[in-house]
């Protein structure tokens, strides 16, 4: 028998008074019971809710630290010497990465302008649109220094300073080369830009009196008159790669000697 309704029902049961009561208590106490349970449940499943919520704490999910990704690698570096003499290291999308400054006039235009994290086009438009710089180009000559492991990446950095000097720079008062490996890393070894270090040790190549840091201090302007002493076919015009150059180079030295011998 099910008791919707205890005291009503109770009264209609034939028992004793005692019994009744008694009944009485023990459907009280399971309805009580029956009543209370889902409440502890509930209490329980909002108190883990919380729990996973504090711990989670989904507001600062933004705030959470995220793998850093790795800066790009340098895969070329430029040099630029006239009087200034300074260094672009290169990504292989031909975006600037670091800069490097040689001397004083370079570290004082590298100031005024921010050449990183631009495209390599970019970077030589704003420096050529310096005025100090083009004071120094102006009235010197610009010596270019490409080096890159990846041959093809040499080749299409010497195409595309090429084609912008071409048409921004005067003609005849630039030049620009591919470095090989070994200048480069002489280069680096005397604290030297590598574009002039080449030029360097071609003076060198014909009178080893000079020391590399005596020219080191020397113009760009200076150092071709020097070595058009020597050889006034030495004197480059445009952009090639350095190993034609030096295979010229060495055919002329050959020349020269013989011619000597004569």
């Amino acid at each position: 028998m099910i008791l919707t309704n205890p005291l009503k029902d109770l009264d209609q049961l034939h028992a004793s008074e005692e019994t009744k009561e008694k009944t009485l208590q023990y459907v009280l106490s399971k309805q009580r019971h029956k009543k209370t349970l889902p409440i502890w449940q509930g209490a329980l499943v909002c108190a883990i809710s919380v729990l996973l919520v504090m711990l989670w704490q989904p507001w600062k999910v933004d705030d959470l630290p995220t793998k850093p990704t790795s800066p790009a690698a340098i895969a070329s570096t430029i040099t630029l010497d006239v009087n200034p003499s300074m260094e672009l290291s290169v990504d292989a999308q031909h975006r600037i990465l670091q800069t490097k400054a040689y001397n004083k006039d370079a570290k004082q235009i590298l100031a005024s302008i921010d050449l990183k994290n631009k495209e390599l086009d970019e970077a030589l438009t704003l420096l050529f649109a310096n005025a100090t710089y083009q004071k120094y180009l102006a009235n010197g000559i610009l010596e270019v220094g490409i080096y890159a492991d990846d041959a093809a990446l040499q080749k299409s950095l010497e195409e595309e300073i090429g084609a912008y000097l071409k048409s921004n720079a005067t003609a005849k008062r630039y030049h620009c080369a591919s470095i090989d490996s070994k200048t480069h890393e002489a280069a680096k070894t005397h604290h030297t830009s590598q574009g002039k270090y080449r030029v360097i040790e071609q003076i060198r190549s014909y009178d080893a009196a000079y020391t590399i840091e005596e020219l080191s201090n020397y113009s760009m302007k200076k150092l071709y008159a020097l070595l058009e002493q020597y050889d006034d076919s030495a004197v480059p015009e445009g952009c090639h790669s350095e190993r034609a150059h030096e295979s010229n180079q060495e055919t002329h030295h050959q020349n020269r000697h013989h011619g000597n011998h004569d």
